[in-house]
Order: structure tokens, then sequence, then C-alpha cells
């Protein structure tokens, strides 16, 4: 019994420690990039019209906008998340970077993965064209985290943004 007891001490110690220790960035959950027939201004409407992000993101199912301070840094939003077998939270999500037409970056406060958003659009091979380069990394830093949900989060937050990215591109051509 009392070998036993020592080694949940020691496995509860491991866990503590890798807890505690953290990488020195943040680790990169997904990155994505399509192409769209769009200019750069043209695109950045629609990526940067948050309470209309449920027409494109699967997972989410309303944004509520929480106040009427115009679209910039600072301002913040209320989103609705559907998660399967879980059910619909909200979340709180704060545009922390707004660089018409070249760059939006947003945090959300969704505990598990303290994910931040960085949304890079460029001029694409030939004129008429952007690219966008959707980038998803978490504030959370553990060697704990790094190294069991955010493998997780990496297979599943990959193919929501492949498919959020491919709804989006239509959203824009549908929006010239």
């Amino acid at each position: 019994m009392a070998v036993f007891s020592l080694g949940v001490i020691v496995v509860v110690v491991i866990i503590a420690a890798l807890f505690q220790m953290e990488v020195d960035y943040e680790p990169l959950i997904a990155e994505k990039t399509v192409v769209v027939q769009a200019s750069n201004v043209d695109s950045f409407k629609v990526v940067a019209d948050v309470p209309n992000f449920d027409k494109w993101i699967n997972f989410i199912t309303k944004v509520n906008e929480m106040d009427n301070s115009r679209v910039g840094v600072g301002k913040s939003f209320e989103v609705h998340v559907h998660f399967p077998f879980i059910g619909e939270n909200q979340y709180r999500l704060d545009i922390t970077n707004y660089g018409p037409p070249k760059s939006l970056s947003f945090d959300a406060d969704f505990e598990l993965l303290l994910p931040r958003t960085i949304v890079e659009i460029k001029d694409g091979d030939m004129l008429g064209v952007s690219k966008i380069t959707w980038r998803l990394y978490s504030k959370r830093r553990s060697y704990l985290f790094c190294g069991t949900v955010l493998p997780i989060s990496r297979f599943i937050m990959t193919k929501q943004l492949q498919g959020a990215l491919f709804r989006l591109k239509l959203q824009i051509s549908h929006s010239l």
C-alpha cells in the first residue's frame, strides 16, 4: 500500500510540475490559408464583420455586439458557440488589432484554449486576388497543456478552420 501511495504522489508531483513549467511561445493550434477572387478591401470587409461570423464559422451560432462602439481595437462581442455533446456556451471576443485592410486579431475567453486569432490579408499573385492566412494560437503555455490538450485541439480546429475558410471564400464571392 505504501508503494502505491508513493507512486500516486510521484505522478501528482510530475503533473503539477508539467502544469507549472511553460514554453516560451504561444503554441500554434491551427493555420490555414485561402486565396479569394477579391481585393484586400473586399476580403477584409467580410473577415472583420464579426457579427456575421455565424454565416461561415460552423460552430458559432450567434454573435452579439456588447456595445455600440465602432469596430476597432477594444470592441467586444458575445459569441455563442455550439459544442457537440456539450451544448451551447457563450464567450467574450475582444478585438486586439484592427488594421484594415491587412490585419485583424482577437482574443476569446474560452478557458480551455485561451485562443488568440491572427488574420493577415495579403495581395495575391494576380490583380484582384487576396491571400487570407488565419492563425489560431493558444495563450496557454504549460507543458501539460502542450502534451495533452493541444494535439487534440490541433486536429479538431484544423478541420474546423479548413471548412470555415472554404465557407468564407463563398461568403466573399457572394458579397461582391
